[in-house]
């Protein structure tokens, strides 16, 4: 989303842009059953990740309201879109967002989920690569 964000502002400043199960308008009835389940989780679970509880909680309130569809057309650099083929909750806005944008193209990462560098590194290395590659 920050990525994104960037290239909308900063069209100049981008060459290229790769977003993985990207999402340009937040889906808000998802982010704030999550929310509710943050707010039973114990703080512990957010040290882990190096975060305190108050404040994932507020970030995913703030993303909820982010919506990026009147800017996309700003966006000038080759994008790449990777989703999993299981993210089910990315794929779909994914896919939508590769039709918005001018110079864009999507990947779908077989038999993977929403954690595409855990699940397939590999392949995703490859798909990268090749992307990089053919950026002048």
């Amino acid at each position: 989303v920050l990525a994104l964000n960037y290239a909308i502002d900063h069209p100049d400043k981008v060459k290229a842009l790769v977003l993985i199960a990207a999402q340009y308008k937040m889906p808000q009835k998802l982010l704030k059953v999550q929310n509710m389940l943050f707010h039973l989780m114990p703080n512990s679970a957010f040290s882990k990740m190096g975060f305190k509880k108050a404040d994932v909680i507020s970030l995913c309130g703030t993303m909820a309201e982010l919506d990026f569809s009147d800017s996309l057309h700003k966006v000038s650099c080759p994008v790449l879109l990777i989703c999993g083929e299981n993210d089910t909750a990315n794929k779909k806005t994914s896919k939508e967002l590769c039709q918005y944008l001018n110079n864009a193209c999507f990947h779908e990462l077989a038999e993977t989920g929403h954690e595409a560098n855990i699940e397939a590194p590999e392949e995703l290395a490859i798909v990268l690569q090749r992307f990089y590659d053919n950026i002048r």
